[in-house]
């Protein structure tokens, strides 16, 4: 993890040592500005280390405008401390009252999320404001309804199949993705969003004798699994926990069951509901603002959109047979209250320059300062580099993979004992002033930002971290133009120089160039059952 590489030059820095004193001090609305995404990403990080020492199961949630800078965050922090302490729960994608659920993948990603806020460990949580402010089922009910399945458990097997539709599983021949489950005689094969990979229950009678992974594309068993599992819901409403004696929601869960649209009932479903605040643990938690001026405003268009919206959808529908329709306060927390909520915890606040706000305590300016452009100029770098070796700074260059790290190696070679180079790129390179640490990315070097991730959850690609890993012929996924044969690397011209691209030929013997830097739009492609594209 980069944090523990960079955590001797980062302890030199008053500042951050300051950081975590005032956090140790429990100093309220305290606002840290000059600050990029990367540098919020550190101090965070910085908060969360000290917090591992001192406590467990503590939860910092950082708040931000919307789900593209909270999943970027994430991919700072997933960097800095590992996935596995970063949790990001993406919102849903449609519009308030839109009679449309959120994609499968969506709702696998957020109950992965939900679960891993009800267990017991420390981690640091990123949610866009819309999505805290968004009324949920009660994490107790979510809770009440997590299986845990080991072998020799007694189960029969009609009630188990009959659970797992009744937590959002659908029931097919034969499993393809997160969310299906299939039954065979005696064999249950269950794919839950927590797991690596589809599991299959061979029972004799009532009796569980094995659980074993298997691969879904080929069925063939991968590991004999010997500790117990959980299965997660997949879907956010939960049928045996609902509530509401209203009969036209009845009536529409008979005919249809989970019905498109579902997850903005909650609040007419159930008895209580909840938001994302009430899965983090009491009294052990933190709350990070993000450019809290641009939360205020963001939950303000929110309420519109939902008022304008919910005009629309009331004088549309047939009042008499229709479904009720939840009021914009059965849909959302409203922000002031929300807000206040938060501020009862211990909290600070994040920005990229220093506003007033009648909740700013004291603000404090970071002594990070972003890299000078070098455009590709290796005779500017080499000549910012002997500065500040001079200088006695420490120097990270930071490439995406080996390949381009072992090329920023042969650029550089006179400075190969000198400065270190590192795999792994942050969003933005810094000087850190007060420790004497300079990080630059190839990324800003050369004039090429780093692109944003095109994640698709719970894909059956397979992600390419090294383009020398690729053959000519390959098939490879782009993710907006689809698959295509990979035909090697080409020279092209970009922006004013040569950039090294996959080349990707398609069926019309049309070519999409891909940039070495900007991987992660491509997925290996993984054919189903052995078959290969037209």
């Amino acid at each position: 993890m980069l944090y523990q590489q960079l955590e001797k030059h980062l302890n030199k820095s008053n500042f951050l040592r300051k950081v975590v004193d005032d956090y140790t001090s429990e100093r309220q609305g305290l606002l840290y500005y000059q600050l990029n995404l990367t540098t919020k990403a550190l101090i965070v990080s910085t908060i969360y280390e000290h917090i591992k020492t001192q406590k467990s199961g503590h939860k910092l949630l950082v708040v931000t405008q919307d789900d593209n800078v909270a999943e970027e965050f994430v991919e700072e922090l997933s960097l800095l401390l590992g996935k596995e302490s970063a949790i990001f729960i993406p919102d849903f994608e449609t519009l308030p009252y839109e009679e449309r659920s959120p994609h499968s993948s969506i709702r696998a990603k957020r109950l992965e999320g939900l679960t891993r806020l009800i267990k017991p460990d420390n981690s640091v949580v990123v949610v866009s404001i819309k999505n805290l402010m968004r009324i949920i089922i009660p994490p107790q009910i979510l809770s009440n309804n997590i299986l845990t399945i080991k072998v020799d458990d007694e189960h029969d097997l009609d009630q188990l199949c009959s659970k797992l539709v009744s937590i959002g599983y659908n029931n097919e021949s034969e499993i393809v993705r997160v969310g299906d489950f299939a039954r065979r005689g005696g064999i249950l094969d269950i794919f839950s969003p927590t797991a690596k990979q589809p599991v299959r229950l061979d029972f004799f009678g009532d009796t569980i004798t094995s659980i074993r992974y298997f691969d879904p594309l080929t069925q063939r068993s991968t590991q004999e699994v010997t500790e117990p599992i959980q299965v997660i819901p997949v879907r956010e409403v939960l049928l045996d926990d609902i509530t509401t004696s209203d009969n036209r929601l009845w009536s529409k869960i008979h005919s249809s069951g989970l019905y498109d649209g579902i997850e903005q009932d909650v609040a007419l479903l159930y008895e209580q509901n909840s938001t994302l605040i009430d899965y983090l643990p009491s009294n052990n938690k933190t709350i990070i603002f993000d450019e809290y001026h641009y939360l205020e405003e963001s939950a303000e268009e929110i309420f519109e959109d939902a008022t304008e919206l919910y005009l629309k959808y009331n004088s549309e529908r047939k009042k008499e047979s229709a479904k009720p329709l939840p009021s914009i306060d059965n849909l959302f927390l409203d922000f002031d209250r929300l807000s206040a909520l938060l501020r009862r915890e211990r909290h600070l606040f994040l920005s990229v320059s220093q506003f007033q706000h009648k909740h700013i305590k004291d603000s404090i300016i970071s002594p990070f300062s972003s890299q000078l452009p070098i455009n590709g100029d290796l005779s500017l770098l080499r000549e910012t580099f002997n500065q500040k070796l001079q200088e006695n700074w420490q120097i990270i260059v930071q490439s995406d993979n080996q390949s381009q790290s072992q090329r920023m190696r042969a650029l550089l070679v006179d400075f190969e004992d000198k400065i270190n180079f590192k795999i792994g790129v942050l969003q933005r390179g810094f000087n850190l002033e007060d420790a004497q640490l300079s990080l630059f990315t190839d990324h800003e070097i050369f004039n090429r930002y780093k692109q944003r991730k095109y994640q698709e959850y719970y894909a059956t690609g397979e992600s390419i971290i090294d383009y020398n890993a690729l053959t000519p012929g390959d098939y490879i996924v782009h993710v907006d133009h689809g698959i295509g044969i990979y035909e090697g690397l080409k020279l092209m011209p970009i922006n004013g120089g040569n950039i090294e691209c996959l080349s990707i030929r398609y069926a019309d013997e049309g070519r999409v160039y891909v940039p070495t830097f900007q991987l992660r739009l491509v997925t290996r492609f993984i054919p189903t059952k052995g078959s290969l594209p037209n």
